[in-house]
C-alpha cells in the first residue's frame, strides 16, 4: 500500500487539480441542452482532440467522452440485437 494513500495533503492537491482541470474543460453549459445530430456525428468521427471539440461545440470534455461511449454502446447493442434476431430466424 502506498504511503500517500491517506495523506491529507495529497487529497487536497488532487481536489485542487481536478477543480482546475474541470474549469479548463467545462463550458458551463446547461445539462438540459440536447445534443444535435451534427454534434453527435462530430463526436463519433473523432477527427480532432476532445479538448478542441469541446471548445468548438461548447461542451465539456467529460460530456464528449460520455456521449461517445453512449453512442458506441447503443451501436453495439443495436448490432448485437439485430444479429441475435437474424440468427433466431434461421
Amino acid at each position: 500500500m502506498s504511503r500517500y494513500t491517506n495523506n491529507p495533503k495529497l487529497k487536497i492537491a488532487r481536489a485542487e487539480y481536478n477543480k482546475k482541470y474541470y474549469a479548463r474543460t467545462s463550458t458551463g453549459r446547461n445539462r438540459l441542452h440536447r445534443w444535435t445530430l451534427a454534434e453527435m456525428r462530430m463526436v463519433q468521427k473523432h477527427e480532432i482532440s476532445d479538448t478542441e471539440l469541446a471548445k468548438k461545440i461548447h461542451r465539456s470534455v467529460a460530456a464528449i467522452q460520455k456521449m461517445r461511449w453512449q453512442l458506441k454502446s447503443k451501436t453495439e447493442y443495436t448490432k448485437n440485437t439485430r444479429d441475435a434476431i437474424t440468427a433466431s430466424l434461421f
